[in-house]
């Protein structure tokens, strides 16, 4: 019965995910908890930190994945 379920699951998600819609991401933040953290390294220092205030929509297609599209905004003083 198992060997039977595995390839039918299988067939079902990956038809799902081909008539999968868009999915848009808000990083909207109200709490306040969202942080990123960064790291460059320049050629005569190394800069680390973290932010806050972030905030943004990335769109998500499943059906092309190389395809996202959005704009993430962090406030900086």
């Amino acid at each position: 019965m198992k060997i039977k379920f595995i390839p039918a699951l299988i067939v079902a998600s990956a038809a799902v995910t081909s008539l999968a819609a868009p999915i848009e991401f808000d990083f909207k933040d109200p709490k306040g908890v969202n942080n990123v953290i960064f790291k460059t390294d320049a050629p005569l220092e190394s800069i680390n930190g973290t932010a806050t205030a972030i905030s943004g929509k990335v769109t998500f297609d499943p059906a092309n994945p190389g395809a996202v599209n959005g704009k993430i905004v962090v406030e900086s003083a």
